[in-house]
């Protein structure tokens, strides 16, 4: 089935069957005369327990119009009142006392009108049919599913190797590494839907039942599209994954994926409703805007006085919009500004909460110092021989790249894991309520990241896709997000006593864990998160009322 989410033609579809249903299940579910009344004609067509019918009939009409009107969940709305009206059309069948195509009119002295009628066989099929191509089709364009159709999500798939098949399997993985758009295998850069992707083979002590390897990327829209997206960009598919346990090509790549997906306990995401389309392309206008400034002259021009009396001269002449749409941009403007209110009052307090929490178990006491190498020349370059020491051990050197990667496992104590669940429960108060886009606690190079809770509590797992190397990675937590580990990784074994602030035993302590990826995709690998917000403010005032026939047209007139 398609998710259609651009299309017009189901939206008036929606939205009049929609409003035809809330408003016939209202009067059934909170009017007395309503109530009574369905129960009435629902005796009347012999329907067994008419008084305990008649609450899911109305249920299904007000909620599930309710869906179909704003576009939500539209296939299991449409599927439960095919069946709420569909049975309502049999039993009349049945019951043979309403040949003439009528069904039962309301109980006396109620009107044989909307909204006391029961919709009669003709307009029964009507709607059917409406609601089978709802079902069939999808919501169609300004729905909730649309906009999920441009939100990003994560997938993780964990699945444990055959035992002979781990050769074969690292050397398939090395070529799509190698050219992740023209591999005989997985092509992930045709898929368009894509923005990272990894695949990590973990070590076996990271596991009690042998080698397994997660798979995990960032993707936009609903799970069945990603993966058909994936398999149709995977000339090789069935040769990758046959060298997994339970992987079956009759069965199919969805239902692998189902079967062996996990749940990802925190996710965050640093443009949540950008879709690979969109970073692309503003990267290409950025590109071209920068291009055209580099001209000859142009940004001289634009520096100059030249270009201030042509805009002072077009305002005036453009004048000011109407009051209708500055109203509009003013009540527009509302949802943000309070938004940047409640959060100005709501971040310290949560912040002061997930650092509190965080402390409990901790020695913060002796390892009150982030970091103090500046002091002693000697204790310095001791310190800097430590950390070559562990690059070079972990080989976790990575010369500056644009974007990187981190996949950290560690074990969970068992007396913990109760407290891990609830650092997990309380993390979206921080993830998605407390910063805005691109920005989390004013670090600037993050992506996305997420924690999955592997074989029952015994493991959690770390991913994050970010910008830069690794150690300036790590800096940036211990400049200021110094809770935000600690909060999570005090409930694993091993984990330093002080913490973030015992600094060379975190930083050995991350590098133990993180395990390298065989392959690491990026559908924009030279986009840091800095610049794809100074994009946002570049390209979004100029896109924001394009109007591409206006424009030719006043290119001929020139």
């Amino acid at each position: 089935m398609s998710s259609n989410g651009n299309s017009l033609a189901p939206v008036p579809l929606r939205l009049i069957f929609g409003a035809y249903l809330v408003i016939s299940g209202y009067f059934k579910l909170f009017t007395c005369a309503g109530h009574d009344n369905i129960v009435y004609q629902l005796d009347q067509l012999r329907i067994p327990l008419p008084n305990v019918v008649c609450w899911g009939v109305g249920s299904i009409w007000f909620f599930g119009g309710l869906l179909l009107f704003f576009g939500m969940f539209v296939r299991w709305a449409a599927v439960l009142n095919i069946f709420s009206i569909g049975g309502h059309f049999l039993f009349a069948l049945m019951s043979g006392q309403f040949p003439s195509g009528g069904f039962p009119a309301p109980k006396p002295p109620l009107p044989n009108t909307f909204p006391w009628t029961l919709p009669d066989y003709g307009f029964s099929l009507l709607l059917m049919g409406g609601l089978a191509t709802l079902w069939l089709g999808g919501a169609g364009a300004f729905s909730y599913a649309a906009r999920r159709l441009k939100r990003q999500f994560f997938l993780t798939v964990v699945a444990y190797i055959k035992p002979a098949e781990e050769a074969a399997l690292r050397t398939i993985l090395k070529a799509i590494n190698d050219d992740p758009l023209e591999n005989p295998y997985m092509q992930f850069g045709k898929d368009r839907i894509t923005h990272f992707a990894r695949m990590v083979i973990l070590k076996e002590q990271d596991s009690d039942h042998g080698l397994r390897m997660i798979f995990a990327t960032n993707y936009n829209g609903h799970l069945e599209d990603y993966v058909e997206a994936v398999a149709n960009a995977s000339p090789g598919l069935d040769e990758v994954w046959t060298k997994f346990e339970g992987y079956s090509p009759a069965d199919g790549f969805l239902a692998f994926v189902r079967k062996h997906s996990v749940f990802n306990a925190v996710k965050y995401y640093g443009f949540p409703r950008a879709t690979v389309e969109k970073v692309r392309l503003m990267e290409v206008l950025s590109r071209s805007i920068q291009a055209f400034l580099g001209l000859e002259g142009v940004s001289n021009f634009l520096l100059r006085p030249g270009v201030r009396p042509f805009l002072d001269v077009l305002s005036r002449f453009a004048g000011k919009p109407p009051w209708v749409y500055r109203l509009w941009v003013w009540f527009a403007g509302l949802g943000p500004a309070l938004v940047a209110f409640l959060r100005s009052i709501f971040v310290p307090v949560v912040l002061r909460l997930v650092e509190a929490f965080g402390a409990v178990g901790m020695n913060y006491t002796t390892f009150s110092r982030v970091l103090n190498t500046g002091g002693d020349p000697a204790d310095q370059l001791r310190y800097l021989a430590q950390r070559q020491e562990l690059e070079d051990t972990y080989n976790v050197r990575d010369d500056q790249p644009r974007q990187n990667q981190m996949t950290l496992i560690a074990e969970v104590q068992p007396s913990r894991l109760l407290r891990l669940w609830l650092a997990i429960a309380a993390a979206p108060l921080v993830t998605v309520l407390s910063y805005p886009p691109g920005n989390i606690a004013n670090v600037h190079t993050l992506h996305s990241f997420v924690f999955v809770v592997l074989d029952r509590g015994k493991h959690l797992v770390f991913m994050a896709f970010f910008d830069g190397s690794l150690e300036n990675y790590l800096g940036d937590f211990l400049d200021k997000l110094i809770w935000g580990l600690d909060t999570f990784y005090n409930n694993c074994i091993d984990y330093p006593p002080g913490g973030m602030r015992q600094v060379d035993t975190f930083v050995r302590w991350i590098y133990e864990r993180n395990r390298a990826p065989s392959v690491f995709y990026s559908a924009y690998p030279e986009m840091t998160v800095t610049r794809i917000l100074r994009d946002q403010q570049v390209v979004g005032p100029l896109a924001a009322h394009f109007d591409r026939d206006g424009v030719d047209q006043w290119l001929r007139t020139l």
